[in-house]
């Protein structure tokens, strides 16, 4: 029965059940009561026992299952425990942003100008830094018993268990901020079981492992703030601009708070980019926070007393200073989100480029994005932010002040060219702010903010020429005082198309123009001839030589016109080379770098190169020293302005000793500037004076150095040999050995007096009417454009004849009829003899004959009706002859000199002029007879004589060989000549009556007489006498 019993048992207690009903049933139909009774009795002790036994071995199998249970609990706790990472490995380093400085941060000084974030940012820091009100902000948001528990917190856990279940939401969190380090440590977020008990697990072996205050500052390094911001300090700096040690507590209680929900209770840049929301949130989260720590002042007193047992400590928080914390406008002191926290923006951008392409680290490679966002680097720049403080107010107030010229952004850079440190960068008008002037589309904008106009590439107009100058200077084919005309020319160009280039303003300044006044003032012309004369490849070449990489464009004659792109900031470092005189300085922005710990991992070094001629230089420096009037305080300064086709860009870049400045006006989509004012005198001057005025006297510029002078320069020019070959307009430096060639040549031509700008013809020359003139040609220096040059002079000679000479002179002869007869044919210039001359036995015959509408074939010249033997010319227009007249001229006296010519036409014309041979006191003719030597006017003279003797016969006789045909005597009173009468022949002599008709003496009482003859024979030949000694005649 009891196996039975048993067996039954074991089927179940409702098989047993059901079994007793029916043993029931049957005991029920029994007639007697108390067997019925007995009956019952019997079957519920039957079925006690059954039940009790059942549950002893049910509780026997509970037991045993909660043993074997409890064993593979306690096994896979152990199973788990073995997985849990080791506390003191399973704190990894965080990443640490590195950090870019101004050169004054290496003493001390400087301003942090940008920090390398990259999907973290965050900063190490020593928590013992940490005041205790900031640290306790956190506990009273996160871990109220935070000194109490071992890890966790179980009460805090049951009671947002079942909160959590009631609300059916997971609105309470029971983790303590050991199992918050754990649980962003680890990463691990599935809401499962095994993964609580794993932090639990490792909560435990942490606070076995490291010091609460350990714990605390470990989580304070790893806590998310909102975006990537990770940690208490890069919190600190992010939000409120100030490091862990020197947040308030209101400031701290707001950082406390944004950990409950770090992306949706970021005050400046929450996720769902609703800041009123998040404010509005997070001002409630700080109030309860607040609230946390006013209700637990005494308790957070009394456990930092017991932490640092030391019972006399001072209280860390008290009511005051809650009380203070509710009523600060923390909202008010929060800093711009980090996408504004940038200093020199364009320049830190530069920075991180070149830190990512030059080997940097450690001088053997460059740094990669990921270190420099990890590793904590401190790189000191070459900039000072003093400086770039300028500098970006200046490029501000270029982009801004000139908007009715359509000037919308500006841009500026100094580089100190001893070293290639820059100590300035404002790549725009500023790197903040909204793009302007776009499109309908919201592109083509003429301004934006973070495009780095020094870094894109852009044509530098006029600031190439000066190259090119120095090449000319260097191959000795210029020196600044050369001849360099500035005129009209048509040239081919890349294209093999003509093309006519123009100035700036449209003008040409003509031919005698310097090399000098020609870059000075910016012509193209010239600077076009500067190309040709040194070769586009050279030009180029040297381009790249001087530190250009990214060459691009035409590379015509336009080249040196702008018509290549550059970096601004190559173009910069390109003008190192005229301020170092003759060495380029390889920009570099990087002073100093260092690791995490200290250690230097870069160190600055000046690289530089020579790459050009220290006296081409040197002659260029001085073609624009103190250009456009630039100058401060007495600095050596030159410079060069450039000027984009339909002025796009406005360049000027500054340069002494001390520095090198670019300055740069325009638009980023390369609109036009107002094509009157867009010129670097408008639209770049105004501000770059005063920026170059405001930095003048900062350290690195105070030197003031001057432009040095090499050796091998001498000063010349502006001269002309013996020969009349001319080298230069100007006087001027040039180098030794390396004399420019000749550009122009002295002429000396004819012109005529009254035609001044017409050559003189022999007869303008023969009658007078020409002088010499000095006339000058000038040669081009590019040989291809000498006619042009000659075409330009003549055109500019026939618009204004007064006022401009053809090239070398006139070329046309003047024009103005010299035959005064009117009568057409031969005319006649005798300049020598001249009418009366006296002569011996040769005659100097000087002059021409001329004829205007046909030519002089024949010339004949006769004396006195006889042809002079010998006496022939071979250029009847200009001749000078001596003939010999000897043999007709045989006595001394006057003759006939008669010039006879004949045209092609027959037209025979002639010219006579009297001449005297030998002497006109012919020695053959003798008085005879004369008054006496003393006479007194009416004694024995004079119309009132009384002496009786008053009338007195002068003779004369003649010896010769001609036939006179008249004599006549001439007397000379008181040195008055005058003809007394015609003598009569009387035999040989020749007679005259004198003396009875003189008038007496005048005033002076005395008159004084001499008597001469003169004679003419009958061949034409006149004559006189000697004169007769003195007759004085008194009162």
């Amino acid at each position: 029965m009891i196996k039975t019993k048993s067996k039954r048992f074991g089927l179940g207690l409702h098989a047993n059940l059901s079994r007793a009903k029916l043993a029931e049933q049957t005991l029920s139909k029994m007639k007697s009561k108390g067997k019925i009774r007995l009956a019952r009795r019997k079957t519920i002790n039957v079925v006690f026992k059954k039940l009790k036994h059942v549950a002893v071995v049910f509780g026997g199998a509970i037991f045993v299952s909660a043993i074997v249970g409890f064993v593979m609990f306690l096994n896979y706790l152990e199973s788990l425990n073995k997985k849990i990472p080791n506390p003191q490995t399973i704190f990894p380093d965080l990443p640490e942003a590195s950090e870019i400085f101004d050169r004054r941060a290496l003493d001390g000084e400087g301003t942090k100008l940008y920090r390398v974030i990259g999907a973290i940012n965050s900063d190490d820091f020593e928590i013992k830094d940490v005041p205790f009100h900031v640290k306790l902000a956190f506990l009273a948001a996160e871990d109220k018993e935070f000194f109490n528990h071992n890890g966790f917190n179980l009460v805090a856990i049951l009671r947002c268990g079942i909160r959590n279940i009631s609300s059916q939401e997971n609105t309470c969190g029971g983790s303590t901020i050991t199992q918050q380090l754990v649980k962003l440590t680890t990463k691990k977020n599935a809401p499962t079981l095994e993964r609580k008990i794993e932090e639990l697990l490792l909560a435990l072996k942490v606070e076995q492992t490291y010091t609460k205050e350990e714990i605390l500052g470990m989580y304070l390094r790893i806590a998310p703030f909102g975006s990537s911001i990770v940690g208490l300090k890069t919190a600190s700096n992010f939000y409120f601009g100030v490091e862990p040690k020197d947040l308030s507590l209101a400031q701290a209680a707001v950082l406390a708070s944004i950990i409950q929900n770090p992306n949706l209770l970021s005050p400046t840049v929450p996720s769902d980019q609703n800041i009123e929301r998040a404010r509005s949130d997070l001002r409630k989260r700080q109030e309860y926070v607040l609230h946390q720590l006013m209700q637990n002042i005494d308790k957070f007193n009394s456990e930092l007393r017991k932490l640092y047992n030391d019972p006399e400590m001072d209280s860390v928080i008290s009511k005051e200073m809650i009380d203070e914390a509710f009523q600060v406008d923390w909202v008010s002191q929060l800093r711009p989100p980090i996408a504004t926290d940038i200093k020199a923006g364009h320049f830190v951008n530069f920075v991180l480029k070149m830190l990512q392409t030059r080997n940097y680290k450690n001088g053997v490679e460059p740094f990669t994005r990921e270190e420099l966002q990890s590793e904590g680097y401190k790189i000191y720049t070459t900039l000072d932010y003093q400086v770039q403080q300028i500098a970006e107010s200046k490029v501000k107030k270029g982009g801004n002040d000139y908007k009715y010229w359509n000037v919308n952004n500006a841009a500026l850079m100094t580089v100190i060219p001893e070293t290639g440190e820059v100590i300035a960068w404002a790549g725009s008008k500023s790197f903040f702010g909204n793009d302007e002037g776009c499109d309908a589309r919201g592109q083509n904008c003429a301004y934006n903010p973070q495009v780095d106009i020094l870094q894109s590439l852009q044509e530098p107009g006029s600031s190439n020429k000066p190259i090119g100058y120095y090449m000319a200077y260097k191959d000795g084919l210029l020196y600044p005082g050369s001849l360099l005309p500035d005129f009209p020319i048509k040239i081919l160009d890349a294209n093999g198309k003509i093309y006519e280039p123009k100035n700036w303003n449209n003008t040409f300044q003509g031919v005698f123009y310097s090399a000098k006044s020609a870059l000075v003032q910016s012509r193209n012309i010239p600077a076009i001839q500067v190309i040709k004369m040194v070769g586009v490849q050279n030009y180029i070449n040297t381009f790249r030589e001087f530190g250009y990489t990214t060459v691009t464009g035409q590379y015509g004659e336009a080249a040196i016109l702008g018509g290549v792109s550059v970096l601004p900031w190559e173009h910069a470092q390109a003008y190192t080379v005229f301020a170092n005189g003759g060495e380029i300085a390889y920009l570099n922005p990087i002073l100093m770098i260092k690791d995490k710990n200290g250690n230097v991992v870069y160190q600055f070094k000046p690289n530089k190169k020579k790459v050009a001629d220290e006296r081409a230089v040197f002659l260029l420096n001085e073609t624009l020293k103190n250009y456009d009037g630039y100058s401060d305080r007495g600095r050596d300064m030159a410079g060069k302005t450039g000027t984009t086709d339909n002025s796009m860009d406005a360049w000027y870049i500054g340069y002494s000793p001390d520095f090198v400045t670019l300055c740069w006006a325009g638009n980023n989509n390369n609109s036009s500037m107002d094509l009157q004012r867009g010129f670097p005198f408008y639209v770049v001057h105004p501000w770059c004076k005063e920026y170059f005025y405001e930095i003048g006297e900062s350290p690195y510029l105070s030197a003031k150095r001057p432009f040095t002078r090499p050796g091998g320069i001498i000063y010349g020019g502006n001269t002309c040999n013996k020969d009349g070959e001319c080298i230069g307009i100007e006087p001027g430096f040039m180098i030794e050995g390396k004399i420019p060639p000749i550009d122009r040549k002295k002429v000396k031509i004819q012109v005529c007096t009254d035609q001044k700008h017409k050559k003189a013809r022999p007869v303008d020359i023969a009658l007078g009417l020409a002088v010499e003139k000095e006339f000058f040609y000038y040669i081009s220096p590019v040989p291809s454009l000498q006619g042009q040059l000659d075409e330009y002079i003549t055109s500019k000679h026939n618009e204004k004849p007064n006022e401009f000479d053809l090239n070398g002179g006139p070329n046309e002869f003047c024009d103005i009829n010299r035959n005064t007869s009117g009568i057409p044919g031969p005319y006649f210039v005798i300049l020598s003899p001249s009418e009366g001359a006296l002569l011996n036995n040769t005659i100097n015959i000087k002059g021409g004959v001329f004829v205007d509408d046909s030519s002089i074939i024949d010339v004949q010249f006769s004396l006195n009706g006889t042809s002079i033997p010998g006496c022939n010319v071979s250029n009847p227009n200009s001749f000078d002859i001596t003939c010999d007249v000897s043999t007709i001229a045989v006595e001394n006296g006057e003759y006939t000199l008669k010039v006879t010519a004949r045209d092609e036409i027959g037209r025979v014309k002639s010219l006579e002029r009297k001449i005297i041979i030998g002497s006109q006191i012919n020695s053959h003719i003798l008085f005879t007879q004369v008054p006496p030597s003393a006479l007194t006017y009416g004694n024995n003279v004079g119309a009132s004589c009384t002496s009786g003797i008053c009338d007195y016969t002068i003779k004369v006789s003649y010896s010769g060989a001609y036939i006179l045909n008249s004599v006549d005597l001439y007397l000379s009173k008181n040195y008055v000549v005058s003809k007394v009468g015609t003598m009569n022949k009387v035999g040989s002599s020749y007679e005259i009556i004198w003396g009875n008709t003189i008038s007496p003496p005048g005033a002076l009482s005395t008159d004084k007489y001499r008597f001469f003859v003169v004679a003419q024979t009958n061949t034409g030949i006149t004559f006189e006498s000697d004169r007769t000694n003195e007759i004085t005649v008194v009162n």
